[in-house]
């Protein structure tokens, strides 16, 4: 699917479990905006209580820091909440913009449940590897068969570690940066 994108480009943290895989993203995210270099995406946070199990309950903004709800509270009586299209449309804009705001490096929290789906981040992913901009992500060790499927086997897999995702940047240090279309 992506055999003309350099695979170095296109970065998977594979992780299990027990890895705080939202936090390292975070953390690997920060350490390059404060050294100058032009980072976007988002990032999924942990939310007490959650939207339901395993839900997803709200992104940060990496560049700017902006918490992005994702779920919205449905009935009166005993509330309950979900997934909400609107606002995670809304998420999906910050990875498009960090392409047409020509970011060195997009973050996108996960290719997980939805996008092994066809749905969730897929088609923002799609964007920014067709553009052949540096892209970032992490896939649950069950779901990496799905993501190699996605990527069409083209991908570079790293370790959950923050001083792999050091090096790895370290290696790629992209020099040119180029509109997503």
């Amino acid at each position: 699917m992506f055999t003309e994108v350099d695979p170095r480009k296109l970065a998977a943290v594979v992780y299990d479990d027990r890895v705080s895989i939202d936090s390292l993203l975070a953390v690997f995210a920060n350490d390059l905006l404060t050294t100058g270099i032009h980072v976007a995406g988002v990032v999924q946070l942990a939310e007490e209580g959650g939207c339901g199990p395993g839900a997803p309950a709200r992104l940060v903004d990496v560049a700017t820091g902006d918490v992005l709800p994702m779920c919205e509270v449905i009935g009166d009586a005993q509330p309950d909440c979900r997934l909400s299209r609107a606002l995670f449309d809304r998420a999906a804009s910050r990875i498009r913009a960090g392409c047409d705001d020509r970011a060195e490096l997009i973050v996108v929290s996960r290719f997980g449940r939805m996008e092994v789906n066809g749905e969730g981040f897929r088609a923002e992913m799609r964007r920014v590897i067709q553009a052949g901009r540096p892209l970032l992500t992490a896939v649950r060790r069950g779901f990496s068969h799905r993501w190699f499927e996605f990527t069409g086997g083209v991908g570079t897999v790293l370790e959950a570690h923050l001083w792999v995702l050091h090096d790895w940047w370290r290696e790629l240090a992209p020099r040119e940066t180029r509109a997503c279309g």
